[in-house]
């Protein structure tokens, strides 16, 4: 008896209960295109539905996608009513970073020469406190899944597509949770130990000053993360679809990201590969780029093909930019267009 092979397309996620999905791989397969083109068929197959797609990506490509400018906050496509964007900028949030007005006033005024020293220290050391935290490994990342956590509060979606950043980070992302629980028992030590000075500095983060307040939405904030963590790892509410072109290192990135995510618990159904040559003799060139394609397809295949969803996307002659691109593109990611 011959084992059945998953369909070659995405159907099954319209019969699906899935309110996570991520869209992963190596820079430049195309991850913006296949995540704005799956948002964009849902929310018109689903229009009971809302959707909202979350780049991650520090490029934030998902506003030329669109020919839409969007920003931090989730912004309705215009042309989709069931269907918004949000652009999470780490950077912006880092350089406005800086110490509230009341404690630099209250040092600057004090008589405490050793007070004022001290103040005076921290704000020559800002630039630098700032380029560092610039160039932490994983801001992006925690920034983003902090953005996350502020979605999960006020849930006004049903579906969340994240265009993830390439698959290092992507990966950074993934392990943020526990990174976030150790920052946030961390944050309630220092609360606890140096008072006032750590409620000042929480401030300039727009944190309340009440030290109960503080405890609370630290405690809110850890019941968020254990509770994403969970659904996560739950195949019933979360998907990665990893993208990739075929080509060696597309494929071993691939193969990698699909390995690390397991070690995640995370479910992978799902895999397109993306710009695809359609078949043709016009010339040397085509003939030789189409016969490397398929070598590594036929990897791809042996790899995935009686486990996955193997969905195969040709190369267009254009650009998959603007509502009406986006939708002829998506809906071959889909059996029935």
């Amino acid at each position: 008896m011959e084992e059945e092979v998953p369909d070659p397309n995405l159907d099954w996620i319209l019969e699906s209960k899935l309110r996570w999905i991520f869209v992963g791989g190596k820079g430049g397969v195309g991850k913006t295109t296949v995540t704005c083109s799956l948002g964009t068929q849902l929310a018109k197959r689903c229009p009971s539905k809302r959707f909202l797609i979350i780049s991650t990506d520090p490029a934030h490509n998902t506003s030329d996608a669109f020919a839409q400018k969007f920003g931090s906050e989730p912004t309705p496509v215009s042309g989709i009513a069931n269907l918004a964007v949000m652009e999470i900028d780490a950077s912006n949030k880092i350089s406005k970073f800086s110490l509230p007005e009341e404690m630099t006033s209250a040092a600057e005024s004090s008589s405490d020469p050793m007070t004022a020293g001290i103040m005076g220290t921290i704000k020559s050391m800002l630039p630098d406190i700032q380029g560092i935290m610039g160039n932490m490994p994983g801001i992006d990342e925690a920034t983003g899944f902090m953005e996350i956590m502020k979605q999960v509060e006020t849930f006004a979606f049903d579906v969340v597509l994240f265009d993830t950043a390439p698959t290092g980070h992507t990966l950074r992302l993934l392990a943020m949770p526990e990174t976030v629980r150790k920052m946030l028992k961390q944050a309630e030590t220092l609360q606890s130990r140096f008072g006032g000075m750590f409620s000042g500095l929480l401030q300039s983060f727009g944190t309340a000053m009440d030290p109960q307040v503080q405890k609370e939405k630290l405690e809110n904030a850890l019941a968020s993360t254990e509770h994403l963590v969970a659904q996560f790892k739950d195949p019933e509410v979360t998907t990665f679809i990893p993208v990739m072109i075929p080509e060696f290192l597309s494929l071993y990135e691939t193969e990698r990201l699909v390995q690390e995510l397991s070690k995640y618990d995370m479910d992978v159904s799902s895999v397109v590969i993306n710009q695809l040559l359609p078949h043709s003799d016009c010339c040397p060139m085509c003939q030789a780029r189409t016969r490397m394609q398929n070598k590594y397809v036929t990897q791809a295949e042996d790899l995935y093909g009686l486990d996955f969803h193997l969905v195969k996307m040709i190369l267009r002659d254009h650009e998959i930019r603007g509502i009406d691109q986006l939708e002829e593109y998506g809906a071959d990611l889909f059996s029935k267009h």
